[in-house]
């Protein structure tokens, strides 16, 4: 499948951002320090985005992951209430496959915003970042990632079109890039 333009761009700005925001951010505590360039090679050479790059990384995977288990979980309760409304709780044959209405949505934008919440705080906190400080900024920026998502489905609709579709796919990786650019200047 390939992305819409405007998806791809906003993922490379928010990759690139992360990376320069990382790299002054070295720079400028290596200076507000006092460390002298002559102490340590190590110190002498250029910050990487490596850091930036794994907590994005982290934070992608706990949004799909969440997104999924709340699809999942979500889909498990309109089977239910399928069969329960219309079957009287027999089982139908194939009358409720692919019934999906507002749980299964509900689980794809809850389960990503906190999925990528726990994942970006998770690594903010191992990086230095407070705890309580940690969480509410990846969670802020989560919820930042998932609303053009949510917005556009929440619009009436009788079938999709592939555009507002592609807003909906990808709430998972705007939730990741909100909660990833929250929390990477978070430090002690």
């Amino acid at each position: 499948m390939a992305w819409p333009r405007y998806v791809r761009g906003t993922v490379y700005v928010a990759l690139l951002s992360c990376a320069a925001r990382e790299a002054g951010a070295q720079r400028l505590s290596a200076r507000s320090s006092g460390a002298r360039a002559t102490v340590a090679r190590t110190e002498s050479r250029a910050p990487t985005a490596l850091p930036t790059l794994r907590l994005t990384g982290i934070s992608l995977v706990g949004a799909l992951g969440g997104a999924t288990t709340g699809v999942l979980l979500g889909y498990a309760v309109d089977q239910l209430r399928c069969r329960a409304r219309d079957h009287g709780g027999e089982d139908p044959s194939w009358d409720c496959f692919g019934y999906a209405s507002t749980p299964t949505g509900v689980g794809w934008f809850g389960g990503a915003a906190i999925g990528a919440t726990a994942g970006a705080s998770a690594t903010a906190q191992r990086r230095g970042c407070p705890t309580r400080a940690a969480r509410w900024r990846a969670f802020g920026g989560a919820l930042l990632g998932v609303t053009p998502g949510a917005l556009t489905a929440l619009r009436p609709h009788e079938n999709l079109p592939a555009r507002r579709s592609a807003v909906i796919l990808t709430a998972p990786l705007l939730s990741a890039a909100g909660a990833t650019l929250a929390v990477v200047g978070c430090h002690r």
